[in-house]
């Protein structure tokens, strides 16, 4: 994956029109017909942020910002954007390493206080399952990064 000069990990990459612009942001006509790249196949179509379709089947708008500094571009122009991703080490924290630090000093809290062992894990399994479900909330609200190049 590519850094794109944005700092972070880039890999999927669309050229495309800009339909609208506003502040720090576009809203770019992709072409994603057979020739072009199909969204058929990729790994992120459920979650990559299309608006809507924009030109029948083969096109989906995508917002994009436009990095600080930049010339935001008129509608009309051709673009490239890509999407970067949050990274693999982030993701790794997240999902299985805070999890188990709050889940292990529930136990050990919860036996260290006179709790049963039995108690206590399922204490800590509650709130496991609690962070899964709030981390699972704000994913879903979050949209994806796509970025002017």
């Amino acid at each position: 994956m590519a850094d794109m000069g944005l700092g972070k990990a880039c890999g999927v990459k669309h050229r495309g029109k800009v339909i609208s612009s506003g502040a720090g942001s576009i809203a770019v006509l992709v072409d994603v017909s057979a020739g072009a790249r199909s969204c058929a196949g990729c790994a992120l179509f459920a979650s990559c942020g299309r608006e809507n379709t924009g030109g029948g089947d083969n096109g989906v708008v995508l917002r994009a910002s436009v990095p600080a500094g930049r010339h935001v571009p008129e509608p009309g122009s051709d673009v490239t954007v890509v999407l970067c991703s949050g990274g693999p080490l982030r993701s790794s924290v997240l999902l299985f390493v805070l999890p188990l630090i709050v889940f292990l000093i529930l136990v050990v809290g919860g036996t260290g206080l006179g709790f049963s062992e039995g108690k206590s894990a399922i204490v800590g399994l509650c709130a496991m399952a609690i962070y899964y479900c709030v981390l699972s909330y704000v994913s879903r609200r979050r949209s994806p990064s796509w970025y002017l190049v």
